[in-house]
């Protein structure tokens, strides 16, 4: 893996200039759903034109399948000038949910979502639909920070304790080497010893979730090595998840290019990490899980006083990984 960058803003930068171009940044303590109403288009006008527009469009869709995590962050492809994205606030437990619309002004690079956002009335009561009238989607896992919907899917890999490695890898500015594991000035801190790994597939994305031992950290990342072949000792890309506040991105690596790509986004609590990787935000020639016969290596990363210490867990086939089928109407 390339020497990490310092600041992941670096990443986000290099990545708009590629394969997306907003970033979306939810100030709110509950999650934001919503569909993308291109400009132009007959939907969009009818949001402009009337406040009760915007809650139809939101009771009409067939599913509010994007989102962004609560305080949290997430990649948004395309070129967005002039757009929409119209949806709600989803509190749980609540009888209504307040109908949110927000602008992509021309060369924005990063949208804020807030309670600004939400639509309110003459007499200023919010606009608001029945949670019935919204449909959230149909993926597997929704990014909240809540992990009960992880309960069904059995762990790829477990450490109920924490294990021992006898070395690490060692990089510095200067150089890169196996190191015995008496060197280390940060295993058994910050997230370095996992507990569980989980990941399940859908159509449109990989969600990935990791369980330590120790609180996590800022410094502490998790890390992907992707094989495509079991038989083969390079990995051909690597994924990074690091771990470093309460939301950020997750990133590809790849041999010869000197910046990542944001592929996704994740939130994290204490001791518990869960991350969404896009498909459409993956390049083509870089199939996540296909062909089933690769394999992934996973390791845990800590980066500090000008070194990065990675520690091996295991390796886990990618014909082990679940994939989740929606349920076919009848």
């Amino acid at each position: 893996m390339k020497q990490r960058i310092a600041f992941i803003l670096l990443a986000l930068t290099a990545a708009s200039a590629s394969t997306w171009q907003v970033a979306l940044q939810n100030e709110e303590d509950v999650a934001f759903h919503f569909v993308v109403l291109e400009a132009g288009t007959d939907r969009h006008g009818t949001v402009q034109s009337s406040l009760q527009g915007a809650a139809d469009v939101v009771a009409t869709a067939a599913s509010l399948a994007d989102m962004v995590p609560a305080r949290g962050v997430m990649p948004l492809p395309g070129t967005r000038a002039n757009d929409l994205l119209v949806g709600v606030y989803v509190y749980p437990g609540r009888a209504s949910w307040p109908v949110v619309v927000v602008p992509i002004v021309p060369d924005a690079h990063t949208v804020l979502v807030s309670r600004d956002n939400v639509l309110t009335a003459d007499d200023g009561s919010a606009v608001t639909v029945r949670p019935w009238q919204a449909r959230l989607g149909i993926e597997p896992i929704l990014l909240d920070n809540r992990y009960l919907d992880w309960e069904p899917v059995v762990p790829l890999a477990r450490f109920a304790q924490p294990m021992e490695p006898s070395s690490l890898r060692l990089k510095t500015e200067t150089e890169s080497r196996s190191a015995a594991i008496s060197e280390a000035l940060f295993w058994g801190r910050g997230g370095t010893r996992l507990d569980t790994v989980k990941a399940i597939t859908s159509e449109r994305a990989v969600y990935i979730k990791a369980s330590v031992h120790d609180e996590f950290a800022g410094g502490a990342s998790l890390l992907l090595y992707f094989f495509a072949d079991r038989g083969t000792n390079r990995p051909a890309f690597t994924v990074e998840i690091p771990v470093t506040s309460s939301s950020g991105w997750v990133l590809l690596w790849r041999d010869g290019v000197s910046d990542p790509l944001v592929i996704g986004a994740y939130v994290r609590d204490a001791f518990l990490m869960e991350a969404m990787v896009r498909f459409d935000l993956v390049p083509a020639d870089l199939p996540l899980f296909h062909p089933r016969n690769g394999a992934v290596e996973v390791a845990t990363m800590f980066s500090g006083a000008g070194r990065h210490e990675e520690y091996y867990h295991a390796r886990i086939y990618l014909s082990s990984v679940p994939h989740h089928a929606p349920a076919v109407a009848r």
